[in-house]
């Protein structure tokens, strides 16, 4: 007599923790007071949106100084090919002035650079999960100012023991309960 089969899913039941698939630690890139600190704790932000901002210390005026000797050097260099062309003005008096408009951009971005790096944004959207300054403090630079958690997907890690090793792969449906109840289905 042969009895029949019936196939049987396997339970096995682990302890384990829960994490986020992606965190980053937020951290200045110059010394100074933080002015601006428009999150908290718990706080959901987008990729690209402000977290913190420091003082510009007089960064914004260097920025406006180079924008207005850039105007100056392009409009000499339109005034200068105009006048080569016109056969006024030899090439290596319009070479020298073609270099100072080259060297007015690379003014201009150097301070738009360092006027950039008073400000700290989120590298991806996520919950802010710690803060670790406040507004009016003294930083330097690499000074941890919040960390940023993206939650979705949720990561739960459990040990599963070597008898059980036999009956798991990868890809295997699972069956997450949560402490506050919430059970959640995933791979």
């Amino acid at each position: 007599v042969n009895p029949p089969r019936i196939q049987h899913s396997r339970a096995i039941r682990l302890s384990g923790s829960t994490d986020a698939d992606k965190r980053a630690v937020l951290a200045t890139r110059a010394a100074g007071i933080v002015e601006e600190l428009p999150v908290e704790q718990g706080s959901r932000v987008g990729r690209g949106d402000l977290i913190a901002r420091l003082r510009d210390e007089g960064k914004q005026a260097a920025v406006e100084t180079a924008r207005q000797v850039l105007a100056q050097r392009e409009a000499e260099a339109a005034a200068a090919r105009r006048l080569h062309q016109q056969g006024s003005l030899p090439k290596l008096q319009l070479d020298n002035v073609l270099s100072g408009l080259a060297a007015g951009r690379s003014q201009l971005e150097a301070a738009v650079a360092d006027l950039e790096r008073n400000t700290v944004r989120a590298p991806f959207d996520g919950v802010i999960d710690t803060g670790d300054v406040e507004l009016g403090s003294s930083v330097q630079a690499g000074t941890a100012v919040a960390t940023v958690l993206n939650l979705d997907p949720v990561l739960a890690r459990g040990e599963v023991s070597e008898r059980d090793l036999a009956h798991v792969k990868p890809g295997d449906a699972a069956q997450v309960r949560l402490v506050n109840g919430l059970a959640l289905d995933g791979r």
